[in-house]
């Protein structure tokens, strides 16, 4: 019986944290990609081990800007959407996160 509740608050949290995170999120007016990743995308996303720079870790098919640009718009399994986030900002961010990944080991 507790695992059943524990396992149900954890899914109610995590709604709510995700729909904390997503939507409403909007870029202050000439923000740096830093600042936006910083502001909307580094509460989930950490360095990756060994390295203080980089955050993911891409395979070939998701190491462009469009790829990107379409997870940051309208979110995965995991992570929410951010619509606000769009235009030259978008760009910008798309181009950050590439600069701050790694290929994926096969």
């Amino acid at each position: 019986m507790f695992n059943r509740v524990f396992a149900l608050l954890v899914v109610i949290c995590t709604g709510f944290f995700l729909a904390a995170c997503s939507s409403h999120y909007v870029a202050v007016q000439g923000a740096s990609p830093e600042t936006v990743f910083n502001d909307a995308c580094a509460g989930c996303h950490h360095p990756l081990p060994a390295s203080s720079d980089k955050y993911f870790s891409l395979s070939d098919d998701e190491r462009n800007a469009g790829y990107i640009a379409g997870r940051i718009l309208h979110g995965g399994v995991m992570m929410p959407a951010f619509p606000h986030i769009e235009g030259e900002q978008l760009a910008a961010l798309s181009h950050f996160v590439l600069e701050h990944s790694v290929e994926k080991t096969k």
